[in-house]
């Protein structure tokens, strides 16, 4: 609305996240953070025609705020249709001594700090551990990255598109780690690595984790579980080579 078009007859409002007016276990943003994207809700349930969230969890926390006079849209997040072609060679960065373990996406920091410093904690334990079993836990994307532990994780930072496609493709699995026991915001991480058949291991409580079912390619741990991601990742890891040329 600060860049102007606030009062355009015809609004359709996209939102990443949904959160309520008191602070809910699902909901990881807090204090000042929290009230902020709360006013925002406000304003657009006055002023936009269609909203559309990511997941059921996120919708039915707007209609509890907000009730139903705005038309309310579940859209899940999408996946690119068209990817570039598979560059299979052994090298690159991607080329490691031991198998890839691929945590991909923001870390976030200003916006979540709780989250950040979470997930920073629980990169350490698994790639400690993976690294224990053999295998290379490697986080990429944007982030405060200060808690990381350099000896049990690579961390490549925001890499181009083109590039985050061939790592996918040279990893053996994807990590998807959780917000919380309970969570209300989907993972768009599971959409982009199913995208190239890459194997999932997910924390109890995203809400598109049903998706590793249904695709029978991934397995769902419990919250916090650093022996059962591990365990996991190794079956995977063991597992008969994956097509790469979806």
């Amino acid at each position: 609305m600060a860049a102007g078009g606030g009062n355009h007859p015809f609004i359709v409002s996209k939102l990443g996240s949904v959160v309520g007016r008191e602070q809910t276990s699902g909901v990881h943003f807090y204090g000042r953070v929290r009230d902020r994207l709360f006013q925002t809700q406000q304003e657009i349930a006055r002023r936009s025609r269609f909203v559309t969230v990511l997941a059921d969890e996120s919708a039915a926390l707007w209609r509890h705020e907000h009730g139903n006079s705005t038309p309310l849209l579940p859209i899940p997040t999408g996946v690119d249709a068209e990817i570039p072609l598979p560059d299979l060679t052994p090298t690159g960065p991607w080329a490691l001594d031991r198998p890839i373990v691929l945590f991909a996406g923001n870390l976030y920091s200003l916006e979540q700090p709780e989250i950040n410093a979470l997930w920073q904690d629980r990169l350490n334990q698994v790639g400690r551990s993976l690294k224990n079993s053999g295998r290379c836990l490697v986080a990429m994307g944007s982030g405060e990255t200060d808690r990381l532990d350099c000896d049990a994780v690579v961390h490549v930072g925001r890499i181009e598109a083109s590039e985050y496609w061939n790592w996918q493709r040279h990893a053996s699995v994807g990590l998807v780690l959780a917000q919380g026991p309970t969570q209300d915001n989907e993972s768009s991480k599971i959409y982009n690595y199913l995208r190239t058949g890459l194997p999932v291991v997910c924390e109890r409580g995203v809400p598109n984790a049903w998706l590793l079912e249904q695709t029978a390619n991934g397995a769902v741990v419990d919250f916090r579980d650093t022996v059962g991601i591990v365990e996991a990742a190794t079956r995977f890891t063991k597992s008969s080579p994956r097509q790469t040329d979806l």
